[in-house]
């Protein structure tokens, strides 16, 4: 029976290697490791990020983007929960970030911002031409937190925003294949915003190996192999 233990557990193994690696992003990590720069909704660098508890503001109604310092590859999740202090103009979060003239975003404007990007926009810039994936005109209201979410699943992007605790304001799926890897992250323009709360959550799929079916074949074979070789004994 040795043997036969032996490769149900290599079995079991190989197919935790399948599970996806979830976890909440701190604020701590984020503020120790994220780069800050220039946001993709303008390349202006002058925000002033800091972290009070759980919360990392821009406090100011400043311009640029925290950019993490892991990349995407393969299906993934990210979502943030985010609050703007005051102003009417835009913060979001960025994903498939190359640059900041490549990269997918989900950004929100609150009608103050010059150049059709009020509302609610998930778009992709490649060369620092924008071209919009789906749109919302709805509105945000300084006293309420929201959550923003985007993933991919193969060749779809999805993007969610929603009161949190409440009404979902957006929901779009598209097909777009641009940049299957990148970074994420957080960018405001000319915006004072909070986000973190304890809530940033990042899911890949793609940061363990998943078995090939043939190792798992090979390993339940060989376990058959051993009862059949102990019974004989």
């Amino acid at each position: 029976m040795k043997r036969f233990t032996i490769c149900c557990v290599a079995w079991f193994a190989l197919l935790a290697a399948q599970k996806a690696d979830a976890a909440l992003v701190t604020e701590l990590e984020i503020m120790s490791n994220w780069t800050a720069g220039a946001g993709i909704s303008d390349s202006g660098n002058n925000a002033t990020w800091s972290r009070i508890g759980n919360i990392i503001e821009n406090s100011n109604n400043s311009t640029g983007a925290l950019i993490s310092d892991f990349t995407t590859n393969g299906d993934f999740s990210f979502s943030i929960e985010a609050q703007t202090v005051n102003d009417n103009d835009l913060f979001g979060v960025v994903f498939g970030y190359q640059d900041i003239s490549n990269s997918y975003g989900l950004s929100w404007g609150g009608g103050g911002v010059s150049g059709r990007r009020n509302g609610i926009q998930l778009f992709r810039e490649v060369e620092g031409v924008r071209t919009i994936l789906a749109l919302s005109s709805t509105g945000w209201s300084t006293t309420l937190p929201y959550r923003l979410s985007v993933s991919r699943v193969g060749e779809e992007i999805s993007a969610t925003v929603d009161i949190v605790g409440g009404a979902q304001l957006f929901n779009h799926t598209v097909t777009d294949n641009t940049f299957l890897t990148g970074n994420v992250g957080v960018e405001a323009y000319n915006q004072s915003m909070r986000f973190g709360y304890a809530q940033t959550d990042y899911t890949s799929s793609a940061v363990t190996a998943i078995p090939e079916p043939s190792s798992i074949i090979a390993l339940s074979a060989l376990g058959v192999l051993g009862v059949y070789r102990r019974r004989r004994r």
